[in-house]
């Protein structure tokens, strides 16, 4: 018999996948390693391979949220079709806990950046850091790239204008939800985050009349 290849990354994002689905369903507190055996199809056996606490396979969950997070950002910021400051508003909307998926990315994100808030454990703080900033570094290359186009002053900090974005969306997340009527308005209307967007924009500066450059 011929040992059957097992395809370890493959199955880790299957089993991270059922515990997102358990978040976005129920929350946190459903996440039990029975109800991800359930949802995956994985006996309990298999799933304390690759997780086996109830932390372990949060922490699974929280890698595969920023991996999709990271995929999604990437593909608004490579998104030819869209100017700049559209990238930045697609970046900030798909960071939004709208709809199922992205409900249970914001959840436990939230839940990650209370725990690492309230404890000295280096390993929850480290992997909340590195996700804050790839995210800020998405915004901020955007930024960049509408400083360098003239609709920024020179020298514009991209830096503070992406941490600033992100601060507002970040908290419009956490009201959201927690307020159904919040989370309402950013299903029903996509012009949210661009307003936020070019708030934050306008207050560095912004200019978005098109600017021609005379050929040397």
């Amino acid at each position: 018999m011929v040992p059957k290849i097992v395809d370890h990354d493959e199955r880790r994002k299957e089993i991270a996948d059922a515990v997102l689905d358990l978040i976005a369903r129920v929350g946190i507190d459903g996440v039990t390693l029975r109800e991800v055996a359930r949802v995956s199809g994985w006996s309990t056996g298999i799933l304390s391979h690759y997780g086996g606490s109830r932390d372990e396979l949060l922490l699974l969950a929280l890698r595969r949220a920023a991996e999709l997070a990271g995929e999604s950002f990437r593909k608004a910021s490579q998104d030819t079709s869209l100017s700049d400051l559209d990238k930045i508003t697609e970046i900030i909307y798909e960071s939004l806990p709208v709809g199922h998926s992205r409900l249970a990315l914001q959840r436990i994100f939230l839940f990650y950046y209370a725990r690492a808030a309230t404890t000295t454990d280096d390993l929850f703080s480290a992997e909340m850091r590195r996700y804050l900033e790839n995210w800020r570094r998405v915004i901020a290359r955007c930024v960049d790239r509408i400083t360098e186009s003239g609709g920024l002053p020179p020298g514009a900090d991209s830096a503070r204008i992406a941490a600033d974005i992100a601060a507002i969306a970040d908290g419009s997340s956490l009201h959201a939800i927690l307020d159904p009527i919040l989370m309402d308005r950013l299903t029903e209307d996509r012009s949210i985050p661009h307003s936020w967007v070019t708030a934050v924009l306008q207050a560095a500066g912004y200019d978005d009349t098109p600017h021609f450059h005379m050929p040397e």
